[in-house]
């Protein structure tokens, strides 16, 4: 279970938010990714949230979100999860919880931390072009916000965006721990 803790939401900054499924279902089948479509787009106009970038995996959606008020992030996010777990209860013909917990979220407030975030999200499968993947929110044609690309400071050239997208260090380092059993761990930067 995740600790609830007040997340500082400033103006114009992405969030970086997970929501975790708790079933063996995929979300990447064709019905939950145009239920997971028109669900962002009504969000947006409902709470006035921005769904900057998207990428939907079998056990889990990451979201990066711009929102004015801390209240429109829990209401947008939880309107997408309860109206994706009523779906697929329905389809089933289930009961029981769909998602695994509360979602986590992380605010980005430097311009490197949006730029791995925009590099994390987008490149979730090795080897895919995110422009070409139908998971994503880039290969859904969906434009990332100038003001996001201002404050990364890509302004309005595609290449730069792609130098983000493509060439970005990730958020984090495998390295090995020097001991006897050899453990692998996550660094983050």
């Amino acid at each position: 279970m995740l600790k609830h803790t007040k997340r500082n939401i400033l103006k114009e900054t992405p969030i970086h938010c997970i929501l975790k499924t708790d079933i063996g279902f995929s979300l990447q089948g064709a019905k939950c990714l145009s239920l997971f479509n028109k669900l962002a787009r009504i969000v947006e106009q409902k709470y006035c949230v921005t769904v900057v970038q998207y990428f939907v995996h079998k056990s889990h959606i990451h979201l990066l979100i711009i929102t004015p008020v801390e209240k429109h992030l829990s209401l947008a996010v939880g309107y997408i999860a309860s109206m994706m777990a009523r779906d697929f209860n329905k389809r089933f013909k289930r009961k029981g919880r769909y998602w695994a917990d509360r979602f986590y979220s992380s605010v980005k407030v430097t311009a490197k931390e949006i730029r791995r975030t925009i590099h994390y999200v987008a490149n979730q499968i090795k080897g895919v072009n995110p422009f070409r993947c139908r998971f994503c929110s880039l290969g859904d044609n969906k434009a990332i916000p100038q003001i996001v690309l201002n404050r990364i400071g890509v302004g309005k050239s595609l290449k730069k965006l792609e130098d983000v997208i493509f060439h970005s260090k990730a958020p984090y380092q495998y390295r090995t721990k020097v001991s006897k059993t050899k453990d692998v761990q996550l660094v983050l930067f």
